[in-house]
């Protein structure tokens, strides 16, 4: 049986709207006060770079995607920030201006960092030796 693209795209539809009250839960679940992690990701939709937008606590990960990676992608998604939550990201610019009740950055980021530094000091010592 052969679907016409019409049809797909109203199926699709019909899905959305049945879905839209359980992402709309999702959303409630993760603006509530507790520790929450966030990131964004780049992606292709229909060809064109678009950000994905994660925020994850414990039970629910909520996704949107944007044109933008920045702040006003969270400033639309979440009106008055998270002021009751400690979020948890990666340094991003965006993400510390959202409204919070306290940043966290990512342990995984700060290693990663730590470990650069102790390579560029190891790099500096040689060179100093070097002229030695």
């Amino acid at each position: 049986m052969s679907l016409s693209e019409g049809t797909i795209n109203n199926i699709i539809q019909r899905f959305t709207c049945k879905a839209q009250p359980s992402y709309q839960e999702i959303k409630r679940e993760v603006e509530k006060p507790e520790t929450l992690g966030t990131d964004e990701t780049g992606g292709k939709v229909n060809g064109k770079k678009y950000w994905f937008w994660t925020w994850q606590n414990k039970r629910h990960t909520f996704i949107i995607p944007s044109e933008s990676r920045g702040f006003k992608t969270i400033q639309h998604t979440f009106e008055n920030g998270l002021p009751n939550a400690i979020l948890q990201h990666d340094r991003w610019a965006a993400h510390f201006q959202c409204e919070a009740k306290n940043h966290q950055i990512c342990m995984a980021h700060l290693q990663r960092e730590l470990n650069f530094l102790d390579e560029i000091h190891q790099q500096l010592g040689k060179i100093v030796q070097g002229f030695n």
